[in-house]
C-alpha cells in the first residue's frame, strides 16, 4: 500500500489531513465541518500547506502520531497543477466539450478521487502565466497555495492512482497548456431587459422541459424568445439546452450574441410547450407582474473550503454557529491584516461584518471566543466590547489604538435607539462609523480635543475601525428599508446568515499556532506576553502614516461587478451593491494577508471565493428586505403584508385578517410594532383604510386595501365574470362607505 512517505522520499512534499470517522464526521471534531477530511491537521502544519514537507523523516513522524491521517500532495511548493473534474457538478459534460474541441490531453499522472472525478496532475507553467481558476463548470485548476488529497486518502471513496499514471511508479508529467474557455455569456440585451418573477421563470422551466432541444429550429425559437430576459434568459436556455446530445458550450454563446428580441416571445414558449402537451398555465405575471430579477448563481466560495486552509482552522476553533465563525474568522483576518496592509489599488483590509439569527444567543458564543483569542494573544488594546455611544468615544479608541476591532451584541439596538434620537450622540456616532469605513485619515472636529496645541497628533492616520457584530434578524427586519440599507450605518455592513445547526462552542485555548500568527501579523513578537504593554511598532501610532505592504490582485476584480450590478435592477440598492464589491475586494487582501504575511497575492482562486461569498450573502441580504424589483422599499414585514393585502383585491383585508393569515406580521412582538407596519405602508401610498359593506353583510368592515383604483376595480370585475371596465363598485364589488 502506498505511504506518504514514499512520496517523499521521490522528492515531492506532503501534509497530513484530517480524515473522515466511521460515523461521518470530521476527525478534526467540528461537527458542522465544511471541509470533512480535507483540510491540515494544525497541530502538526501551523501554516497548513506552507508546512508541507518532502522530509521523509519529517513525515514519517507525521505517520506515527497520525497514521489514519488523509494526504494532501502541495501543488506550488512541487511546482504543480491539478485539473479537478467533479462530475456532481457537471464536469465530466465540461471536459467532453473541452477535449472535443481541443483534443485529449497529453498522458500525465491521474487519479482517481473519493467523490468519484478525476485529478490531471501536470506541471505548472513558467511564473507570471496567468492561470485560471476553473475550466468551466464541474471543473477547477488547483495551483499555488492549493493542494489535493492523493493516495492512500479517503474521503466518500479511496483516492487511487491509475495504473502506470503514479508519480511514484516514474509515470511522465506533461506541461499545463490552459484550454481556451469561452467567452462569458453577454449580461446585457440592447434595449430595455424584460423582468418576470420566479414563478414565470419556474413556469418557463417547466414549459421547456415539454420542447425537444435536438431540434435545431426549435433551439433558436427559444432562444429568440428567451434573450428578452438578458442573463436570467441565457441561463435558462443554456440549462434546457444541454438536454441535448448536440449541445455545445461555445456555440451556446456564439448563437446567443446573435439572437435579439422579437415577435417571439415567451408567450410562444408557453404556446409550443401546450401545444406538445404541456399541462400547466403560464401566471398572469408574464404580462402583468411586478418586475423581478432573477439572481445570477454566484461563482463558488459558500461551501467551499477556503483555499486559505488556516481561514477553515481558524473558524473551527472560534467554533458555535459554522456560517457565523466562518465569518469571524474573516473578520479576525481583516483585523490582524488592518493598518497594516492594503492593495496595490488602496483597498484596507479592515470589514464591517454582521451575522444574523433567529436568536442572538446563538451567536453571542462565537463573539466570545473572538475577545478570548484577543485576550491570549496578548492583543487586549485592541479590543472594544462595550458599546460606542459617542463621536468623542471614538476619537479617544482610535488615539489610543487606531487599529481597534469592536465585538457588539447590540449593533441593530443601538441604530434603533438612534433612530428615535435624531441628530443625537449616538446616531452621530454611526454617522462617523460610515465615514471612517473609507477614510486615509480622520480628525475629531468642534471638541475640545481641537484645541491641542501641538495639531499633528489631532490626525489619526489609516483609522482602521473592525466591527464585527451580532443582531437577530427581527430587530434588523424592523429597522432596514430599501431606502435606508444602501446608506447610514448599514451600507458597509455586509450581512451573514447564520447556519441552521448550531454546534458546541470551543472551550479549549487557542491553539499556539493562531496566536503566533495572528501576533506576526500585527507586527508583534511572538512571545508577547498576556496583556503586554502598547507596541512601539510605528504601524500601532495614530499621527505616523504607517508603511503598508502591498497586496497584488493577479486578476482585476473588476471582472465581478457585472455579478454584482446584476443582483437587483432597484436604484435604491445599487450603492449595497457597489459596498459589497467593495467588501469582496477587502476580504480578498484580508485573506491573502492572512494567507501569505510575507508576499500576498490575491490569487484567481482567492478572487473567486471571496467573489463566491460576497455574492451569496449578498444575495440572502437583498432577499431578507424583500425589495427585489421594488422601488417602493419596503421591509420583509412591509412587503409580506402589502403582498396579502393586494391578494385580498378590492374587498381587501381587516387586521385581523392579516394577522391571522400572515405569519411575518404575526410574528412581531407586539401591536405597537404591527400598527407602525400598517402606518408606514399607508404614509407611503401603498395601501388605504376605508369602511366597505360586502352584499348581503349588516355592518361595514374597517379594511385595508391597495391604493389603486383600477387595480381594485379591475380585481371586482374579475370576480364578477367581466371582461369590460369601467365597472361601478357599487353594483358589482364591495361599496365603500363615505
Amino acid at each position: 500500500m502506498t505511504s506518504p512517505v514514499d512520496y517523499a522520499e521521490k522528492g515531492y512534499a506532503v501534509l497530513p489531513c484530517w480524515w473522515i470517522k466511521e460515523d461521518d464526521t470530521c476527525a478534526c471534531g467540528n461537527a458542522a465541518c465544511h471541509a470533512k477530511g480535507k483540510h491540515p491537521i494544525n497541530s502538526l502544519v501551523p501554516r497548513g500547506v506552507l508546512d508541507a514537507s518532502r522530509d521523509p523523516a519529517v513525515v514519517a513522524g507525521w505517520l506515527s502520531k497520525v497514521p489514519r491521517a488523509n494526504w494532501g500532495l502541495a501543488m506550488g511548493m512541487n511546482g504543480l497543477i491539478a485539473v479537478d473534474i467533479d462530475p456532481r457538478n457537471g464536469g465530466d459534460a465540461t471536459w467532453e466539450a473541452l477535449t472535443e474541441t481541443h483534443g485529449e490531453p497529453p498522458e500525465t499522472w491521474m487519479a482517481r478521487t473519493g467523490g468519484g472525478g478525476t485529478h490531471f496532475i501536470l506541471s505548472a507553467p513558467t511564473a507570471g502565466t496567468k492561470i485560471p481558476g476553473t475550466l468551466g463548470k464541474g471543473i477547477d485548476l488547483k495551483h499555488g497555495n492549493a493542494y489535493v488529497l492523493v493516495e492512500p486518502s479517503r474521503t466518500t471513496n479511496a483516492y487511487c492512482w491509475l495504473d502506470g499514471l503514479s508519480p511514484l511508479e516514474g509515470a511522465p508529467l506533461a506541461e499545463f497548456v490552459a484550454f481556451e474557455e469561452p467567452e462569458s455569456a453577454p449580461v446585457a440585451v440592447s434595449g430595455v431587459v424584460r423582468m418576470v418573477d420566479s414563478a414565470t421563470l419556474a413556469d418557463l422551466r417547466a414549459a421547456l422541459a415539454w420542447l425537444d432541444s435536438d431540434r435545431r429550429d426549435t433551439w433558436i425559437k427559444v432562444g429568440h424568445a428567451l434573450r428578452q430576459l438578458g442573463p436570467a434568459g441565457f441561463a435558462l436556455w443554456n440549462e434546457w439546452s444541454q438536454l441535448s446530445g448536440k449541445y455545445r458550450p461555445d456555440d451556446q454563446v456564439k448563437r446567443w450574441a446573435g439572437f435579439s428580441p422579437t415577435e417571439i416571445n415567451l408567450e410562444t414558449i408557453f404556446f409550443d410547450a401546450q401545444q406538445a402537451g404541456w399541462p400547466g398555465k403560464p401566471l398572469s405575471s408574464v404580462s402583468q407582474g411586478q418586475p423581478v430579477c432573477e439572481l445570477p448563481e454566484a461563482p463558488k466560495g459558500f461551501d467551499a473550503p477556503a483555499p486559505v486552509p488556516m481561514l477553515d482552522e481558524a473558524a473551527a476553533w472560534l467554533g458555535g454557529d459554522p456560517a457565523t465563525a466562518r465569518a469571524a474568522a474573516i473578520s479576525l483576518a481583516g483585523f490582524a491584516a488592518s493598518r497594516r496592509y492594503e492593495s496595490t489599488e488602496g483597498d484596507p483590509a479592515h470589514l464591517y461584518l454582521m451575522t444574523l439569527s433567529d436568536s442572538i444567543d446563538d451567536l453571542r458564543p462565537t463573539l466570545q471566543q473572538y475577545a478570548r483569542l484577543l485576550h491570549q494573544a496578548g492583543l487586549i488594546r485592541h479590543l472594544r466590547e462595550a458599546r460606542i455611544a459617542t463621536p468623542a468615544a471614538i476619537d479617544r479608541i482610535l488615539r489610543r489604538c487606531p487599529a481597534t476591532v469592536w465585538l457588539s451584541d447590540e449593533y441593530a439596538t443601538g441604530v434603533a435607539y438612534s433612530k428615535r434620537q435624531p441628530a443625537g450622540t449616538l446616531e452621530q456616532a454611526f454617522g462617523m462609523m460610515t465615514s471612517l469605513y473609507g477614510k486615509r485619515f480622520f480628525q475629531l472636529e468642534a471638541t475640545s480635543d481641537a484645541a491641542r496645541a501641538d495639531a499633528e497628533t489631532e490626525v489619526v492616520h489609516c483609522p482602521a475601525l473592525s466591527i464585527f457584530a451580532a443582531a437577530a434578524h427581527a430587530d434588523v427586519a424592523q429597522l432596514v428599508r430599501a431606502s435606508e440599507i444602501s446608506r447610514g450605518a448599514f451600507g458597509q455592513m455586509l450581512m451573514i446568515q447564520a447556519a441552521q445547526g448550531i454546534s458546541d462552542p470551543v472551550r479549549d485555548p487557542a491553539p499556539l499556532w493562531l496566536v503566533t500568527h495572528l501576533r506576526a501579523m500585527r507586527g508583534l513578537p511572538a512571545d508577547l506576553c498576556e496583556f503586554a504593554p502598547p507596541s512601539t511598532v510605528f504601524a500601532e501610532t495614530p499621527g505616523v502614516e504607517p508603511a503598508l505592504i502591498q497586496v497584488v490582485f493577479q486578476d482585476s476584480p473588476d471582472a465581478y461587478w457585472p455579478a454584482f450590478r446584476s443582483l437587483t435592477p432597484v436604484r435604491a440598492l445599487q450603492a449595497l451593491l457597489r459596498s459589497a464589491w467593495r467588501n469582496m475586494r477587502r476580504i480578498s487582501v484580508a485573506l491573502a494577508a492572512w494567507a501569505n504575511p510575507a508576499a500576498p497575492v490575491v490569487t484567481p482562486p482567492l478572487l473567486e471565493w471571496c467573489a463566491g461569498y460576497v455574492l451569496h450573502h449578498l444575495r440572502s441580504q437583498v432577499e431578507s428586505v424583500q425589495v427585489l424589483g421594488n422601488e417602493d422599499g419596503k421591509t420583509t414585514v412591509e412587503q409580506k403584508v402589502l403582498d396579502f393585502i393586494r391578494k385580498a383585491g378590492s374587498e381587501g383585508a381587516t387586521k385581523n385578517e392579516i394577522q391571522g393569515s400572515c405569519y411575518a406580521f404575526r410574528s412581531l412582538k407586539s401591536a405597537t410594532e404591527r400598527n407602525s407596519v400598517l402606518a408606514n405602508l399607508i404614509e407611503d401610498e401603498a395601501i388605504e383604510q376605508v369602511q366597505i359593506r360586502l352584499p348581503g353583510a349588516r355592518k361595514p368592515r374597517n379594511v385595508y386595501r391597495i391604493v389603486n383604483a383600477a387595480e381594485n376595480a379591475d380585481n371586482a370585475d374579475k370576480r364578477c365574470g367581466h371582461t369590460s371596465a369601467p365597472i361601478t363598485l357599487a353594483a358589482q364589488g364591495p361599496e365603500p362607505i363615505r
